[in-house]
């Protein structure tokens, strides 16, 4: 099942270059924040993106939603296309997507230079006991 409606990729001169930022719209009374939140990690990884934002239409979103929320690295915004007033939450919910995306990446950095540095203190252990 593909899931995620788009995906934007970070360019060259952000701080998190090449992440992907999966988004899912959806005008559909059926979605409660549980589900949007599932959806998101079923686009996230169909897409092979850092960071999810789900779209709930103003007009079908469940009424405790808040106009807009993060959930780890995922972020949820109500939108109303006909109300320009609304449009502040969505250009919000893509730059709180671009800081997660650094935060995404510099926890991949440091987890990467740990495995790294673990295999290194593994291998010279090795040939210190030979």
């Amino acid at each position: 099942r593909r899931v995620g409606d788009a995906v934007v990729q970070l360019g060259e001169d952000h701080a998190a270059a090449g992440a992907r930022i999966v988004f899912e719209a959806k005008e559909d009374k059926k979605y409660t924040l549980p589900l949007a939140l599932t959806e998101l990690e079923v686009a996230r990884k169909n897409r092979d993106a850092q960071v999810g934002i789900f779209i709930f239409s103003r007009l079908t979103a469940p009424a405790q939603i808040e106009p807009i929320a993060r959930y780890g690295d995922n972020v949820i915004v109500v939108w109303d296309a006909e109300d320009s007033s609304t449009d502040g939450y969505l250009k919000a919910a893509l730059e709180i997507g671009r800081a997660l995306s650094v935060r995404t990446r510099n926890r991949q950095k440091k987890l990467s230079i740990l495995l790294r540095s673990t295999k290194q203190f593994l291998t010279l252990r090795k040939e210190h006991r030979t």
